[in-house]
């Protein structure tokens, strides 16, 4: 796999070959507070802290303070200001099933320009 997008931990990269492969599809399922959330945060943060664009599609209610860390942390690695990185996150809040059909639909128009789109 090529130039895949890191999970934002090595060892899982290590894993996956690299990160997350580009153009495909990934499910992560487990059970609750397994760590899903994070491990989709973290990815769509990196993508941003490496000047990619990332769309984030929040269903269950995205921690304000866990964003911030995880954004301040890649901002730091990256020389960056936290603005810097979140500038390039478009998160989307779509807590019903109408919201979460119209943010799929509006993440379709990012799609040629996103390197990841995620919906948790």
């Amino acid at each position: 796999m090529s130039d895949a997008l890191t999970t934002g931990c090595r060892s899982l990269d290590d894993l996956l070959a690299g990160g997350f492969e580009r153009g495909t599809v990934t499910q992560l399922y487990g059970p609750p507070a397994a760590g899903k959330t994070n491990l989709a945060l973290s990815a769509a943060v990196n993508v941003a802290a490496d000047g990619g664009t990332a769309v984030y599609i929040d269903t269950e209610g995205l921690s304000p303070d866990r964003f911030r860390q995880l954004a301040a942390a890649a901002a730091t690695r990256g020389e960056q200001s936290i603005e810097d990185v979140t500038s390039r996150l478009i998160v989307s809040d779509a807590h019903d099933f109408a919201s979460q059909e119209e943010a799929v639909r509006d993440a379709a128009e990012f799609a040629e320009r996103a390197e990841l789109i995620v919906l948790d």
